[in-house]
Parts: structure tokens; C-alpha cells; sequence
């Protein structure tokens, strides 16, 4: 008897989600499935609540509609099982303490932490691990605020990684890097989090990273309506012109680079 294959875990379910903003509904009635294994982009124009729906995911932003995180209602989450859950990277992530970049790293460790404040033994060693992959060991004792803006966007990344969530909300993790720090940051962040018990929801701008890098796609238009599918929906051109506001010669330019 052949069992049946088993079903990727739904990490996020989002049911009539809606986000009011100044002049009406940023979005209306969202519904969205996040599983364990995918990696979701979210495009749209400025102004369209991306960077607020993250929020909203988290629990940061108010919206009305049911937002469930592995398999639980976000509002009956402690903070300690939440971080256990879902990370937040902001676009302006900026550091608001005098740490020093390893002491950063430390606190992502929070919801694993013995009641000593110390970490385990593994999460030392992620620790370490992570400062590697992200370039920063030679910055380990440096202050935060006497870092590069793409050396301190390195470190938000870093402590992503280091807090370990089931399920990662990024926004524009490529902002202030350079294009080799672009495509390494993008690699690690697929690499960590794109497996059987994790999955990625990441705000991006860049049409071709997000072709490279994510299975799915949600689009947010500007009077409220989204779209969410395979990535592939980024591979029409007159899907793409009605989601940037492009006009035809835009979109040639944008998929033909001439």
C-alpha cells in the first residue's frame, strides 16, 4: 500500500486580511497560504503596503481579517512563540542600542535562551557560523554605530538568521549593498530558509531577483487588489506593465535590457 506524499506545512494562513491606509484600503481581503519550503515575493509600487503587510503579519500593524501562524491564531502568541515563528527584517532596520555586532547577534537568540540569559551550545555555534556567512567576524566587536549602512544591513540579516524563524519576513534585504553582497545576502537567506520546515516572504523591488530567487509571487496593485501565484506571473509583460504602471517601451526595456 503506497502512503500518500505528504503535504508541505502551512506556516502562514491569512484569511480577509485587509489594511486601511490614509485615503482608503491599502488591501482588500488578502488571502494568502505560506508553506514550509516556499519562497514568496512581494512586488508592487511605493505606496501599495507591502512593507505594512509585513508588519501586519507580526502582529506590528492593525488589520481586520485572521492571520494564523504555525497553526496558531497570531493574537494567542506569546512573544517568546512568536519569535519562534516568524522573524522580521525592516527596511529601515536601525540599531536603536550601543551593542557591539556580536552582542546583537546574542539577543536574536531570545526565544532560546536558558533562564541565564546564556545561549546553548548550538546557538553559539550558529552564532558563529552566521558572522561567517555574512562577512562580519572581523566586525564582531565593532559597535553598531560606527558601521557602513550596508555593513549594518548585513548585521539585521545576521540576526535573522540567528533568531532562526520558522517562517522569515524580509523588506528589501538588498537595500544599501553592493551587487556581490546582493546576490551572497540573497543566496544565504534562500539558502536558510527555502527547506522542509521553513519558508520566506521578502519584499523586493528588483523584478529579476525576484524571478531568480522565489517559487511565488504576491503582487499588490495600487487601488487595493492583489494577485498571488508561481513566480512565473513576473514573467508576463502585461501583467508586469499593469503592476508598475509601465508603459509598453518600459517593459521591453525591463525583460529585453534594450
Amino acid at each position: 500500500m503506497m502512503l500518500a506524499n505528504k503535504m508541505p506545512k502551512a506556516l502562514l494562513q491569512v484569511q480577509q486580511l485587509t489594511l486601511d491606509g490614509l485615503s482608503g484600503p491599502l488591501l482588500s481581503e488578502l488571502d494568502l497560504q505560506v508553506s514550509a519550503g516556499q519562497s514568496w515575493a512581494v512586488v508592487g509600487q511605493n505606496g501599495v503596503g507591502k512593507s505594512t503587510l509585513l508588519r501586519a503579519l507580526c502582529g506590528l500593524h492593525a488589520a481586520t481579517g485572521c492571520i494564523d501562524l504555525c497553526s496558531r491564531n497570531l493574537d494567542s502568541l506569546s512573544p517568546r512563540k512568536r519569535a519562534r515563528c516568524v522573524g522580521l527584517l525592516s527596511e529601515a532596520d536601525q540599531p536603536s542600542f550601543p551593542l557591539s555586532v556580536h552582542q546583537s547577534l546574542l539577543g536574536a537568540c531570545y526565544s532560546r535562551l536558558n533562564w541565564f540569559g546564556n545561549p546553548a551550545a548550538e546557538d553559539a555555534q550558529l552564532l558563529q557560523q552566521t558572522l561567517t556567512e555574512t562577512a562580519l567576524q572581523s566586525l564582531r566587536d565593532k559597535p553598531l554605530d560606527q558601521l557602513s549602512a550596508g555593513e549594518q544591513r548585513r548585521v539585521a540579516i545576521a540576526r535573522l538568521l540567528v533568531q532562526k524563524p520558522q517562517l522569515a519576513l524580509v523588506d528589501e534585504p538588498v537595500n544599501h549593498l553592493d551587487m556581490r553582497r546582493q546576490l551572497e545576502m540573497m543566496d544565504l537567506l534562500k539558502k536558510r530558509f527555502q527547506n522542509s520546515s521553513q519558508a520566506l516572504l521578502v519584499v523586493l523591488h528588483d523584478v529579476r531577483i525576484a524571478l531568480r530567487y522565489c517559487s511565488h509571487v504576491l503582487m499588490l496593485f495600487d487601488n487595493g487588489q492583489w494577485q498571488a501565484g508561481p513566480i512565473s506571473l513576473l514573467q508576463d509583460k502585461q501583467t508586469i506593465r499593469k503592476l508598475y504602471g509601465l508603459s509598453r517601451h518600459q517593459s521591453e526595456i525591463l525583460f529585453d535590457g534594450s
